[in-house]
């Protein structure tokens, strides 16, 4: 897949998870301050020694899987994710504007209209 670098390719899908705090939460700012320590240098440290890639470049060491992180991209964890992904919302997005059809602001504006209603569902 081509890069939005020149003569590049996309990097690559490496996996991950994604921290958030649901703003209907009645406890943000527990969540907020468990987030900062879960994520913190030292417990980022800890989880790299048992074989879990940290959360910041300026950590990642030498193993396979952190010299791949660092020119990787995640997903998103949301209940209906798969169904974006199934449904070529993302490939679509990439189809329009790679061929001219749309903007990149257009095909952008569709593609966000399209995921936002897809995450929202029942």
């Amino acid at each position: 897949m081509p890069s939005h670098t020149k003569g590049k390719p996309m990097p690559g899908f490496l996996g991950g998870s994604d921290l958030a705090v649901p703003i209907q939460s009645n406890a943000q700012a527990q969540a907020r301050a468990w987030m900062a320590d879960f994520t913190s240098t030292a417990n980022e440290k800890a989880l790299e020694k048992k074989g879990n890639i940290p959360n910041a470049t300026n950590l990642l060491g030498n193993s396979v899987n952190e010299r791949a992180a660092a020119r990787s991209w995640f997903i998103p964890q949301a209940k209906h994710w798969a169904d974006v992904q199934t449904g070529n919302i993302l490939k679509t997005f990439l189809a329009q504007f790679l061929t001219g059809h749309l903007t990149v602001k257009q095909a952008a504006q569709v593609a966000d209209q399209n995921i936002s209603q897809t995450l929202n569902q029942s």
